[in-house]
């Protein structure tokens, strides 16, 4: 909305782990390449957007379009959550508020993403760790690569360096 671009509701949420379809621009990108053509992400989401002018797609899904795009060198937007952790993922699951947007998706989406989501984390954090180093090396003055005990630590570095 910030850019120009439209946002609207989407005909139902994506939550939980969906794949993304990486576009060409995607899977050359210097911060979102390594994730590779087709990554499990974790998703929540109930809205989608039109691809802001002048900025270069680079992923999407079956029911949502534009899930990240790159706009300039250094601007990125992810639909998705490389950030979430366990302890994360179950903090929504646990919030009324979001437990509600869950119904929308059938009996069982709660259980289902609990039982997923140790394996899921564990393909996934090799490459959203380097997803976040490749974006802080790619910053002006950017620090080299980090180690995170957790996605909390990722981000207190990410706004250090900022």
């Amino acid at each position: 909305h910030v850019l120009g671009a439209e946002v609207r509701r989407l005909p139902r949420p994506e939550i939980g782990w969906h794949p993304l379809q990486m576009a060409a621009e995607g899977r050359r990108d210097p911060v979102l390449g390594q994730l590779g053509p087709n990554p499990e992400v974790f998703q929540w989401h109930g809205y989608g957007f039109d691809l802001p002018h002048g900025a270069t797609h680079l992923a999407g899904s079956a029911d949502c379009a534009h899930q990240a795009f790159r706009w300039g060198r250094h601007a990125y937007a992810l639909q998705f959550h490389l950030e979430a952790d366990t302890s994360l993922i179950g903090r929504w699951l646990d919030t009324p508020g979001y437990r509600s947007q869950m119904s929308t998706q059938g009996d069982g989406l709660e259980a289902r993403i609990r039982s997923a989501t140790p394996s899921r984390l564990e393909r996934l954090r090799p490459s959203a760790e380097s997803a976040f180093s490749r974006f802080l090396d790619a910053l002006p003055g950017g620090r080299g690569r980090f180690s995170a005990e957790s996605r909390t630590q990722a981000w207190d570095d990410f706004e250090a360096a900022a």
